[in-house]
Parts: C-alpha cells; structure tokens; sequence
C-alpha cells in the first residue's frame, strides 16, 4: 500500500504477499520479498512505484532474507541472511546474475545496515539476539 504525504485515499500497489519494500534510488520501483502463493519459494521481486504485478522476480540465496536495501546505484539489492544464528549480507545484482556473499561473519546477528551517499561505505549494527523462556506461578 501506499498513500501521499499529503494524505489522501491509500492505494494498494500488489495483491501478493509483500514484505519489507525498499524504494530504488530513482524512485521508479520498489523492492520486497514475495510470495506468490503458499507453495512458492520466496523471492525478490521489483514493482513499479505505481503499483502492479512484478516487472522481475529474482530467487534469494537462502530461505528468507531481512531487511532490503537497494546499492546506491541501483544495479544491486541488498538484503541480510541468517543461517545457524548468523548473519551475512548478500548482495543480488538486478541483472539476474547469480547473489553475492558481501560478508563472512562467523557469528552473531546483523540488525541493521546502511550505504554511505556515496556507496563506497557500509555500516551495520550486528550482536547476539538473547530469548527467555519465564514461568511465573500465581
């Protein structure tokens, strides 16, 4: 969905199963993890900004990715695998080319990560995710 800064009636872009959009740096399509149906493989796919069915769909390097980010030039999306626990940053050029492991991380998690304007620097915040299990009695 989306709806204009201004307000206004919301518009459906997709009837798919869409997650985590990231607009391209031009700003003429969007990127989001996609189901096509309930037996499908997730996939990359980029839509149009106005909305529509996928103008491509590209496989993932693994099951189900996080956090999609295009590169600053827009060849490239980037998005973070986690397998056993740890995370890496995989990179799917637009193109179709095969993914490309960007990191080689041995442990923990990757929160969040960002391009610099430029491209040419990445940040990220990555640590341990830690969940509790509490039994309390009354």
């Amino acid at each position: 969905w989306k709806v204009g800064i201004d307000g206004g009636q919301p518009r459906q872009l997709t009837e798919k199963l869409s997650l985590s959009p990231a607009i391209s740096p031009d700003g003429k399509q969007i990127v989001c993890f996609y189901l096509e149906d309930q037996n499908s493989p997730v996939k990359l796919a980029i839509i149009p900004f106005q909305g529509g069915p996928p103008v491509k769909t590209l496989p993932l390097a693994g099951q189900l990715g996080t956090n999609l980010a295009w590169t600053t030039d827009g060849s490239a999306v980037v998005y973070v695998l986690t397998s056993g626990g740890v995370s890496n940053l995989w990179a799917q050029p637009i193109n179709g080319t095969p993914a490309k492991q960007l990191t080689d991380f041995t442990s923990e998690r990757i929160f969040r990560f960002a391009f610099s304007r430029d491209g040419k620097q990445l940040a990220l915040s990555r640590g341990t995710q830690t969940s509790d299990v509490i039994l309390i009695r009354s």
